[in-house]
């Protein structure tokens, strides 16, 4: 399930934790390959491993869930081109 939140005019996408060694399909979304896939959750996009296209078809591992003041984000850990690393649930769509 998703849960849809505006806050400042941003929507922020809330999604459901990954249970056991269950995985989740997501899809890359952000426009420009701006997606990245980093080390840890929550880089600066000046440290990112490599850059996700948009379109591309994601299985998970697992997920984090990384809180800035009241807002909390949730990053989840993927495999691309075999690298490893976490991507923002801003730059995901759920399912396949």
């Amino acid at each position: 399930m998703i849960f849809k939140i505006i806050v400042f005019g941003i929507l922020l996408l809330s999604q459901g934790t990954i249970a056991g060694n269950s995985t989740l399909d997501v899809t890359v979304i952000t426009l420009e390959d701006r997606a990245r896939l980093c080390a840890k959750p929550d880089c600066p996009s000046n440290k990112a491993l490599i850059r996700l296209p948009t379109g591309t078809k994601l299985k998970t591992l697992t997920n984090k869930t990384i809180k800035h003041g009241m807002i909390k984000a949730t990053w989840y850990k993927a495999s691309y081109k075999s690298v490893t690393g976490w991507v923002s649930e801003y730059n995901l769509k759920v399912g396949k």
